[in-house]
């Protein structure tokens, strides 16, 4: 739209251009909220993934010490049948 027409539309239409300046602002910041919300799910989901892998971490960690216990008691029980 020419300038010389956006004025005769926005008189036409008792408004100004800066209440159509205002839209247009109005619009990108709800894009940038449904951006927002869109990084923010993402955030939600990444920190779920966080604590999935932090657990798993935590549950192989006490594995290997439960591992490391049972090698010790089966080498002490070797050592005490080759002493036998």
């Amino acid at each position: 739209m020419r300038p010389s027409n956006l004025a005769s539309f926005c008189d036409a239409k008792a408004s100004t251009k800066k209440t159509l300046s205002d839209g247009k602002k109005m619009r990108s910041s709800g894009f940038r909220l449904l951006f927002l919300g869109n990084a923010e799910k993402r955030v939600r989901e990444l920190e779920r993934k966080l604590a999935h892998t932090a657990k798993r971490l935590n549950e192989a960690t006490v594995l290997l010490d439960l591992q490391k216990k049972v090698q010790s008691l089966w080498e002490a029980e070797d050592d005490l049948i080759k002493r036998q």
